[in-house]
């Protein structure tokens, strides 16, 4: 799932909105989060 499709899905207004959120919560960004958490 995209990141814009993730953001509108939870209810946030845009990417960008969604991204803040998310920084705020784990410390780091969605993209880096997904590098880190792929499952292989």
């Amino acid at each position: 799932m995209s990141l814009l499709e993730l953001a509108l899905t939870l209810g946030y207004a845009d990417e960008s909105a969604f991204s803040r959120a998310f920084r705020r919560w784990s410390g780091t960004c969605p993209a880096v989060w997904r590098t880190g958490h792929r499952h292989l």
